[in-house]
């Protein structure tokens, strides 16, 4: 199959013919909050100002936090609709995106460019489990039909499917692939990506436990579950992890260090149980899951909220 490359110079570095990363430091991926079964929209708002007033770079609506997949068309469109209007320019929006019936995805990045996204984080094609080939030929597809730009994401254990450096390295040469969210928590993978394509193609972390070490190695920062909850401290780690002092990134590290119970409660349940019933508790509009979700066991519930405590954070009573 043979492409069109478009040329989108404004993402372009003059100097260097190099891409700019679509954002630095960290973007949160964005809970839904849901009323009998449909968008609360004025508890979106209020999510949303929080997130900005803490310093998010940018916000992922209809992803796995948002708990996209189990939204029908018209519910997802609404999501994202609002989620553009609702931030008015003020950080930037991605639109998560993705899966297996790729015309469906296609129709749906054109009609988010119209609405005004700044960017796409794009999963593999979940279940139907297509090759190397394939998934080269599936991301093309979406890049050419996209005018801002896209970000893949590296999410084994939901798609079934592992990107490689390899295939990284040859869909960084589109202007519009921008970077990969990286899941697997494979640092090798990570590493070898930001070896071949310096320039071409950044990486971000989408596990809260990997901050540190990922931006250390060279990550453009973090798509956080936390910074629902905990958006103030995940702006402050990746802070001090990109720009600050030797001592600075030595208290990220410990802070790291400190939360990791936390960030591993995250995924105690099936996500995003947890990160929503802890916003919940804490006194965050976030309504009700969608079906199949759940609420979260009440016993497990009890130990997340013991790891909350244990971090020093006083999330649980400052609301």
């Amino acid at each position: 199959m043979e492409y069109r490359y478009k040329q989108y110079m404004c993402l372009i570095k003059n100097d260097k013919n190099n891409k700019t990363p679509l954002f630095q430091g960290t973007a949160t991926m964005m809970v839904t909050p849901f009323a009998n079964g449909r968008l609360w929209t004025e508890a979106l708002r209020e999510l949303i100002e929080f997130q900005i007033d803490a310093g998010v770079q940018a916000i992922v609506m209809a992803g796995t936090a948002g708990e996209g997949p189990g939204m029908d068309d018209g519910l997802r469109r609404e999501v994202i609709e609002a989620g553009i209007r609702l931030a008015e320019k003020r950080v930037k929006v991605l639109v998560a995106v993705g899966g297996p019936d790729v015309a469906y995805t296609v129709k749906l990045v054109r009609w988010a460019c119209r609405e005004g996204a700044d960017g796409f984080l794009v999963v593999p094609p979940y279940y139907a489990k297509t090759s190397e080939e394939g998934l080269y030929q599936y991301y093309m597809e979406i890049a050419e039909h996209s005018e801002v730009p896209i970000i893949l994401s590296n999410i084994p254990a939901r798609t079934g499917l592992t990107l490689s450096a390899g295939l990284c390295e040859r869909l960084a040469e589109h202007p519009m692939i921008n970077g990969v969210k990286e899941v697997s928590g494979n640092t090798v993978f990570s590493g070898e990506v930001m070896r071949r394509c310096k320039g071409k193609l950044y990486v971000w972390t989408g596990n809260d436990d990997q901050i540190v070490p990922l931006i250390a190695m060279g990550a453009q920062g973090i798509f956080s579950t936390a910074a629902n909850l905990i958006p103030r401290e995940i702006c402050g780690m990746v802070e001090k992890m990109m720009w600050g002092s030797v001592e600075e990134r030595r208290a990220a590290a410990e802070q790291q260090v400190n939360y990791m119970e936390l960030f591993q409660a995250q995924f105690w349940e099936t996500h995003p149980i947890p990160i929503k019933t802890a916003m919940r508790e804490a006194g965050f509009p976030v309504g009700e899951f969608r079906p199949p979700l759940i609420e979260m066991n009440r016993e497990t519930w009890k130990k997340m909220k013991e790891a909350i405590q244990g971090t020093g954070i006083d999330v649980l009573w400052k609301r």
